[in-house]
């Protein structure tokens, strides 16, 4: 099943970030961007799914050390302010 829904999953994900970017009103931007990240979000869980085990446990315990791109920056601009 997973199979038919990665060519959707990347495609509505594709047409969200096109029509994020083409969009003039920020609020029609932001959720467009919140539509790409739910996208993004359900195709990392496929492909954890397919995964074999072990990589799929060195994946994670990775993934635990790594700070979001938010909190990286907000940390980053309070060093430099």
């Amino acid at each position: 099943m997973d199979k038919l829904e990665i060519p959707y999953l990347l495609k509505r994900a594709c047409a969200h970030r096109l029509l994020g970017q083409v969009a003039q009103c920020t609020e029609a931007r932001s959720i467009h961007r919140t539509f790409v990240k739910n996208y993004q979000g359900l195709l990392l869980t496929i492909r954890r799914m397919r995964m074999p085990p072990i990589i799929r446990q060195e994946t994670l315990k990775k993934q635990r050390f790594v700070l979001p791109d938010e909190i990286a920056t907000m940390i980053a601009d309070r060093k430099v302010g």
